[in-house]
């Protein structure tokens, strides 16, 4: 899994889905984690922030 995402993809997304709506600051607290834990990287698109989801590893 490659995906990027703009956090207005996330927040409105065009089918309604768990996080629509979800407050601005509490998605990038869940980004944050997912970032230290290399499942995710906030990146710059042309609209804004966005975000790559990558695929994650287990810790063994």
């Amino acid at each position: 899994m490659n995906t990027i995402m703009t956090f207005y993809e996330i927040v409105e997304p065009p089918v309604p889905s768990p996080l629509s709506d979800i407050p601005l600051p509490i998605l990038r607290r869940a980004v944050g984690v997912l970032t230290k834990s290399n499942r995710a990287q906030i990146i710059a698109v042309t609209d804004g922030e966005g975000v790559r989801f990558l695929s994650g590893t287990t810790a063994k």
